[in-house]
């Protein structure tokens, strides 16, 4: 999450595509979708068949 709150507001436009893995611990899962959504992407969380089970989430979002 530092690093996604790291990114510029004038960068924002210049992102088309992101993929981040999440631990969904204290609510970051939601947390990482809504900044995406703010700033205006699509967001899609998927978790890969080792994962199942875990807390660990990649975060796809994109415009």
């Amino acid at each position: 999450m530092q690093v996604i709150s790291g990114i510029d507001e004038a960068d924002w436009p210049l992102l088309k595509n992101i993929v981040v893995e999440v631990a969904d611990e204290d609510g970051r899962l939601a947390a990482t979708e809504g900044v995406f959504r703010r700033h205006g992407m699509e967001v899609d969380v998927k978790q890969m068949p080792g994962c199942h089970g875990t807390d660990l989430h990649l975060v796809f979002a994109g415009r």
